[in-house]
């Protein structure tokens, strides 16, 4: 009984104690409500509840803020960019920037013509970019027309080459040859190119050698001549060259040749990038350059490709393909005329190796790095062709990329296979979007 009395003393001073606390704080939410309410918000108003600055020009603002190199484009989808706001700043990367919108339209840098391929000026034009008046004076392809084809094989099939002559675009890429590899595009064939295409580029593989060439020996195989280095396991009859030895550098130069007395306007060099290749220690080949050597390399031997062209042709273009990078070592950006890259905003499709494969965003820190560099040749007047790859259905992922390349200035050519044997059931994507770097 006495520890019973115990505890129901206890429980009564707890209970007393609760009930004393509960009042306590009762009256403090009364006393805070009657002498703070109505608690007065702070003022922030929205970017679009302040008003448009006077003279606001939308376009001028991109410009300016692009060239500043603040952001590269508003892009509302990726994490913490937001729209365009209304007082004359963008959003990037969680921060507001301003676009400097009080500057006069008439005094802001502005980006280059939409329409930077040199032979896409008006008769008129002043020669710029190193190209001569009679090149600036070939006429001119419709300016809202800034698409490009890029078709490799597949000629054979029936009616593909009169679609390709017969398809308007600011440019076109093809092989120098037809899908019989010992037989060459005519003048006459590449003219007719010409007559849909302001600019017609002959592609050429200087980084690897392939086995279906015309310069391809049968005794090779079986001893490799001195530039030849392994196997490429991705691509069969493709093999890795020292493309610093001069007797490969020979085989380039006489391709050069050809493509110069065919009439292709220049040329589109691929697997720039093997100077990665032979800077890798992991390689397998009996000699590993450094990186800055091999890079040094390739710029050499692009640059040796660009002046032999032009001791035929003054005005022959060289447009590498990828390793955009190496903009950052000196003498490259007067290598080239323009560039060209693949899988910027979307990756992941392979129809070839990967049936059934959709293409899929870049990564944020993917894709800044990729654009850096494009955007140093972009500003510097050169013309920049980018080419993502998708699922045939992916029209809307297509549209998206077409947009974003139009506003970086970029011409793009939204492919739908790997191969490059067709036009791409995707390029009306490329064509129609609206070009917003000129929109207000």
């Amino acid at each position: 009984m006495p520890q019973i009395a115990k505890t129901t003393t206890t429980r009564a001073q707890a209970s007393w104690t609760m009930g004393l606390f509960a009042g306590l704080l009762l009256g403090a939410i009364i006393w805070f409500a009657l002498t703070q309410w109505p608690i007065t918000p702070t003022a922030t108003a929205s970017p679009s509840a302040i008003p448009t600055p006077a003279g606001f020009d939308r376009v001028a603002c991109l410009q300016a803020a692009f060239n500043a190199s603040t952001c590269y484009l508003p892009q509302p989808d990726r994490p913490g960019n937001g729209p365009f706001n209304e007082n004359g700043t963008f959003d990037h990367a969680n921060k507001s920037y301003p676009c400097n919108c009080n500057t006069p339209a008439a005094t802001v840098t502005t980006l280059p013509s939409l329409t930077p391929w040199p032979e896409e000026t008006s008769p008129t034009a002043s020669p710029q970019n190193g190209t001569n008046a009679a090149v600036q004076n070939k006429t001119a392809t419709s300016a809202s027309n800034t698409s490009w084809l890029y078709v490799l094989t597949g000629y054979e099939k029936p009616g593909l080459l009169q679609q390709i002559m017969d398809t308007p675009a600011s440019g076109l890429v093809v092989d120098a040859f037809q899908s019989t590899p010992d037989t060459p595009f005519s003048k006459e064939q590449v003219n007719a190119f010409k007559k849909n295409h302001a600019t017609v580029l002959a592609y050429l593989s200087i980084g690897e050698a392939e086995d279906y060439r015309p310069y391809w020996k049968p005794e090779w195989n079986a001893t490799p001549p001195s530039w030849m280095g392994r196997v490429n396991p991705d691509w069969t009859g493709n093999v890795k060259v020292r493309y610093w030895d001069p007797l490969w550098q020979g085989i380039v130069f006489s391709y050069i040749d050809q493509e110069v007395e065919q009439g292709f306007d220049g040329a589109y060099l691929d697997i720039v990038d093997a100077y990665e290749y032979w800077s890798d220690p992991l390689n397998g080949e009996t000699e590993v350059l450094s990186k800055d050597d091999a890079a040094n390399r390739m710029i050499a031997f692009i640059s040796a490709i660009r002046k032999h062209a032009r001791e035929k042709n003054p005005d022959f273009l060289v447009f590498p393909q990828n390793a955009q990078e190496l903009v950052d070592y000196p003498g490259y950006l007067d290598a080239m005329d323009g560039i060209g890259r693949e899988d910027t905003w979307y990756v992941g499709y392979d129809d070839r190796n990967a049936p059934g494969s959709l293409a899929a965003k870049q990564a944020d820190t993917t894709l800044d790095e990729q654009l850096a560099p494009l955007i140093k040749i972009r500003q510097a007047g050169k013309t920049v062709l980018v080419v993502d790859y998708f699922a045939p259905e992916q029209g809307i992922e297509a549209r998206d990329f077409a947009t974003r390349a139009r506003q970086m200035g970029f011409y793009p050519y939204p492919a739908d296979t790997r191969t490059l044997d067709n036009i791409s059931r995707l390029k009306s994507e490329g064509q129609v979007t609206t070009e917003v770097i000129r929109q207000p």
